[in-house]
């Protein structure tokens, strides 16, 4: 499986190879999920973390004025919300699967 494809590019290829590689990162995590290999799926979320952080941070101090939209930046914001949601779901509960309720 591939999360990245051509309708991602944002034309620019430093972005763009960063973008892909973070994507491969994702796909990791999911593996190592799927293999319900915790300790994997912990360093991984980590590295994505600290990776996604890194990249946000020289992507907004290295685009010209103008590339990054309001929008765009809303998106990192989003991203790095939603990343760290699912990284302290996953402190709390591990790889346990959700019991039905009733």
């Amino acid at each position: 499986m591939s999360l990245w494809d051509s309708s991602l590019a944002t034309g620019n290829p430093g972005f763009d190879q960063v973008h892909e590689a973070t994507l491969g990162r994702m796909e990791e995590v999911l593996e190592a999920i799927a293999d319900e290999d915790a300790t994997r799926t912990e360093q991984l979320l980590g590295e994505l973390a600290a990776e996604v952080s890194r990249h946000f941070d020289e992507e907004e101090a290295e685009a010209g004025a103008g590339y990054l939209t309001k929008e765009h930046r809303e998106g990192h914001r989003l991203f790095v919300a939603e990343l760290e949601r699912l990284r302290d779901a996953f402190s709390r509960r591990g790889l346990g699967r959700r019991c039905p309720s009733g």
